[in-house]
């Protein structure tokens, strides 16, 4: 009789999840909406890096931020130095 085994190594892994952002300026809880169907994303990213076919590296900068300090503080501050903001609206 012939037994055929395998072999199966588990490691051990570790996983972070990120259960609440808060406001990178006030601390306050960034919120996720107030039903299911509210969207906000308060993230303002930066990344620089190079890509070649066969390599690469990038560095990305995040914020995370509150739609208050949002519209409060970071669009009135952009404006003041001279940023045209962009509003795009969606319905369908």
């Amino acid at each position: 009789m012939i037994h055929k085994t395998t072999r199966t190594e588990i490691r051990e892994v570790e996983v972070t999840i990120r259960e609440t952002v808060t406001c990178d300026i006030c601390g306050e809880g960034v919120r996720k909406g107030r039903y299911s169907y509210d969207t906000f994303e308060g993230e303002c990213t930066m990344s620089v890096g190079h890509s070649f076919p066969e390599c690469g590296s990038r560095e990305t900068t995040r914020v995370d931020i509150c739609e208050k300090c949002f519209r409060e503080k970071l669009i009135p501050w952009l404006q003041g130095e001279g940023a045209k903001v962009q509003v795009a609206k969606v319905d369908w």
